[in-house]
């Protein structure tokens, strides 16, 4: 079996205890290995301890570089993703921050902070096509942003989102956008969008107007430094800090922003199968805190990540999702994630739905400390302790 984690001793195989109510014991053995592979090759990033030995985390030795992170407020989930963020950055693999809390940046490390606010400089165009995704047409790009639309204003009547459709597709054709690509250099501003929807009499045009008017009043895909896909591949960690938004803009900016990384990674083609390096295997590592807002469905309409998570990794994209509650996710999401942290629970009702998925205890939920999780691969267990930023060197 190949090794989930290295020490700094021998190769050894010994049992790690996780300890769990007085009635049932759980341990797991773990492999700990002290010779460490090429680090040009081979992606490890440091987490912490358990015990004396060093944990690491080698998604490229793993069926996917999709990682989750669960537990209450204050048990130091947003340390641990900076952590992560730093380690991956050293190692030159490019990490992008949605954070809905603007909490997340990392002292130290490569970051570039978008700040999306009223007004923000920072900007990125959902409608925008490009010749070289000859997936997203017109017609695609209409339906996406239609679907976003509505699982973030669910309220949105049908008569509303078919009108919606047919003002973009209009717009595109206004601007000379058709399903030829030698079009697609165009670019359809969102603002033409805006005037034709707040200068139209029509009811139905007026009340979709209500829903959207964040969307104008904030200007948020408007902009002077566009956001692209290419500098976030170049390398470093960019930070997209959400805090500044209304809730409903926060979630909706994200999923579209995904939606816009998914395609141009699929446009780039499937990662080669066989024996590659974790240079080759590894694109991007997209970090969500606070994911259950990206990973609801509504009356069959799945949000982003619910669409996606099954398809990033043959893109090269790992995934790196924190939230409160295992429950915050589905089954599709969690069954395509290779690695899950349960850290501190904040609560008894926290503790017990968290020990459902995870098997490790109610009472070991409660008394671990800040920082402090157990960390499940498959069938193994290990309890470890995150080393913060500030004491790593």
């Amino acid at each position: 079996m190949q090794p989930l984690f290295y020490g700094l001793e021998g190769v050894v195989e010994e049992t790690l205890k996780v300890t769990a109510p007085k009635e049932s014991e759980k341990r797991v053995h773990i492999t700990i290995e002290s010779e460490k592979p090429d680090k040009k090759d081979t992606i490890e990033v440091f987490l912490g301890y358990s015990d004396d030995e060093k944990i690491f985390w080698e998604p490229g030795k793993l069926n996917n570089g999709h990682f989750i992170i669960i537990g209450g407020s204050g048990a130091g989930k947003t340390e641990t993703i900076r952590c992560i963020a730093s380690e991956l950055d050293k190692q030159g693999y490019p990490v992008l921050m949605v954070d809905f809390h603007g909490d997340m940046a990392c002292e130290g490390c490569n970051i570039r902070t978008c700040e999306i606010k009223e007004g923000s400089k920072y900007y990125f165009n959902p409608l925008e096509l490009d010749p070289k995704f000859e997936e997203i047409t017109p017609l695609k790009a209409t339906a996406d942003f239609v679907d976003s639309i509505f699982i973030n204003f669910p309220t949105l009547g049908i008569q509303q989102r078919n009108d919606l459709k047919e003002i973009v597709k209009r717009a595109y054709k206004k601007a000379g956008i058709t399903s030829d690509k030698e079009t697609w250099s165009r670019e359809l501003k969102f603002k033409e969008i805006e005037d034709e929807i707040k200068s139209s009499e029509d009811k139905t045009t007026q009340s979709l107007k209500a829903y959207l008017n964040d969307i104008f009043d904030y200007e948020l895909f408007s902009g002077s430094e566009k956001i692209s896909v290419g500098s976030i591949l170049e390398g470093g960690i960019t930070h997209l800090n959400l805090r500044p938004l209304p809730e409903s803009l926060k979630s909706l900016y994200a999923d579209l922003f995904l939606r816009k990384i998914y395609y141009s990674l699929q446009a780039l083609g499937e990662i080669p199968r066989g024996n590659i390096t974790d240079k080759e295997r590894f694109r991007l590592f997209v970090i969500v805190d606070e994911a259950k807002l990206l990973v609801s469905e509504k009356q069959g309409y799945k949000a982003v990540l619910n669409k996606y998570a099954t398809e990033l990794r043959k893109f090269g994209v790992g995934l790196i999702l924190a939230s409160q509650l295992i429950s915050h996710f589905t089954d599709e999401i969690l069954s395509n994630v290779a690695v899950k942290l349960c850290m501190k629970a904040e609560n008894k009702e926290q503790a017990r739905k968290n020990d459902k998925f995870f098997g490790v205890g109610e009472k070991e939920l409660l008394n671990l400390k800040q920082g402090e999780g157990i960390l499940i691969i498959g069938e193994e267990k290990v309890k470890l302790r995150i080393i913060p930023t500030w004491e790593r060197i």
